[in-house]
């Protein structure tokens, strides 16, 4: 292995939670935060991908978080599905066009927003499917729920 997963694993959480204390911060979308927020988020998406990957011993260079899912194992793949499936939200929009290459560019294109006239994201979306790869690497990584994790990280018995 090259990178350590269980490093990679904690930054993706430290990108993941900025995002979320940006979103619930008061206004944030009109004090013009929104953007790094959902950036982060992304961010948070690919390096949870990339640590799930780099656990099976696989590394990739991209960004496309549709392409990063797609070189998962299968069950991996299936438990994020099922987890976004079970948290309310359609894993293809009314189009039939998989949520996950809707977002699949939110990192690339949302940091350089202003090369774009129109931008889009579906934030529950992206939020869950974030959270639903917190949970597997929790799982993979630590051989555990996000929740035991989190709780060994508010009392400082962790590797970071």
């Amino acid at each position: 292995m090259k990178n350590n997963p269980i490093s990679m694993f904690y930054t993706a959480t430290d990108f993941y939670n900025c995002a979320e204390f940006v979103f619930n911060l008061e206004d944030s979308f009109m004090k013009g935060y929104h953007t790094p927020a959902v950036v982060n988020l992304a961010f948070a998406c690919e390096v949870y991908l990339k640590t799930l990957l780099e656990n099976q011993g696989i590394e990739i260079k991209t960004h496309d978080l549709s392409k990063l899912f797609q070189k998962l194992p299968e069950e991996c793949q299936q438990d994020i599905l099922k987890d976004v499936s079970e948290d309310g939200f359609s894993l293809v929009d009314v189009f039939g066009i998989s949520e996950i290459d809707r977002i699949s560019r939110v990192f690339e294109d949302w940091r350089y927003n202003y090369e774009h006239s129109v931008l889009n994201v579906d934030l529950g979306f992206l939020e869950s499917f974030c959270k639903a790869l917190r949970e597997c690497c929790c799982k993979v990584v630590f051989n555990s729920t996000w929740g035991n994790v989190k709780e060994a990280m508010r009392n400082g018995k962790t590797n970071k």
